[in-house]
């Protein structure tokens, strides 16, 4: 251990008036800096450890293809201009979406929904109210090109390229195509049902995800492994859980949605990993949030508006619902702020 290390540590016990009086070599703004900065490694080191066993578990390709987004059809409304797309994320992976953006004015964002389900559509006026662009995508084996049935499941699992594997791929490849789209713009996720999982692993390995939304079924793969459930990514339980999934999206903002009928200490224990990464990387105390029940739009739609401003500025963000920014301390599962 260096001398500016061992400075360091011994520096973050002390308070700030106290290290006035013994720091004689450096300032104590010098030290405590030196402290940060260990913080911030430590917790890069481990970040990256993980994003790359989570890479390997989902088969993921180490080289990213170069995805093309084609425009087929654009009709306009009253206040609404909507694009049917078809978005090839790599050579014969044509995935079809409907994009929603507010007519007369720029988006300053893209929101984009995982799936064009009919339960989305209530979610369309909400986001556009906040001057948000809504892009619904079909990734490969829903929706409009869905496999049809269960051995290209099994087949998928046996050779190491899971479904949600194949999402994520999808969800980068879609990201990258936006991007190039609309430089310059902030790009939020939501997934929900059997995308909500593949939602945070995009979220967790592709840094121009700036938010993420995601309503998941259970907390974690250990808990699906309790009730004998089959893992939809194999061997997942000996690399990482779901929680620690969650901590590799920091610091960047993550509103996760459970069920009502959750157990509170296993919810406290499960995450509290992830609350542990999000303190280690200096992210806004309001960047973590986790929430009992169902999706509220017009709250969603705000909370997206908010965290996904021009150069995603943490100090604007506000509180939404009965959502709050989940501590060991302070978060009760079944009460509001």
């Amino acid at each position: 251990m260096t001398s500016a290390v061992r400075l360091a540590v011994k520096a973050k016990t002390l308070a700030r008036k106290l290290l006035v009086g013994v720091a004689t070599i450096v300032t104590p703004e010098t030290l405590l800096a030196w402290h940060q900065k260990l913080i911030a490694e430590k917790y890069d080191g481990s970040a990256r450890e993980f994003r790359q066993r989570l890479q390997e578990r989902l088969g993921l390709p180490a080289q990213d293809s170069d995805p093309t987004l084609h425009v087929k059809e654009v009709t306009s409304r009253s206040d609404e201009v909507i694009r049917q797309l078809i978005v090839e994320t790599e050579p014969g992976i044509r995935l079809p979406a409907t994009e929603f953006s507010p007519k007369d004015q720029a988006p300053s964002a893209t929101i984009i929904f995982l799936g064009r389900s009919p339960d989305f559509l209530p979610a369309i006026p909400e986001i556009l109210s906040q001057r948000l662009r809504a892009v619904l995508v079909d990734v490969r084996g829903t929706g409009e090109i869905n496999s049809g049935g269960g051995r290209t499941d099994n087949w998928a699992w046996l050779i190491g390229r899971p479904w949600p594997g194949l999402w994520v791929q999808d969800i980068q490849g879609i990201v990258s195509a936006l991007s190039d789209e609309y430089p310059n713009r902030p790009i939020g996720l939501l997934g929900s049902g059997g995308l909500g999982k593949s939602a945070l692993f995009a979220a967790a390995l592709t840094p121009r995800i700036a938010a993420v939304v995601a309503e998941i079924s259970n907390l974690s793969y250990r808990q699906e492994a309790k009730v004998d459930s089959l893992s939809d990514v194999p061997r997942f339980l000996a690399a990482m859980d779901l929680p620690m999934v969650v901590a590799l999206v920091a610091p960047r903002y993550c509103w996760i949605h459970y069920p009502s009928d959750i157990d509170d200490e296993e919810f406290r224990s499960s995450y509290g990993w992830s609350v542990s990464f999000y303190e280690r990387s200096q992210a806004d105390t309001q960047a973590l949030r986790l929430q009992v029940g169902k999706i509220d739009w017009q709250k969603i739609a705000g909370w997206f508006a908010d965290v996904l401003k021009a150069d995603l500025q943490p100090a604007g963000a506000k509180s939404y619902g009965k959502s709050r920014a989940y501590s060991p301390r302070s978060y009760d599962a079944r009460q509001g702020p």
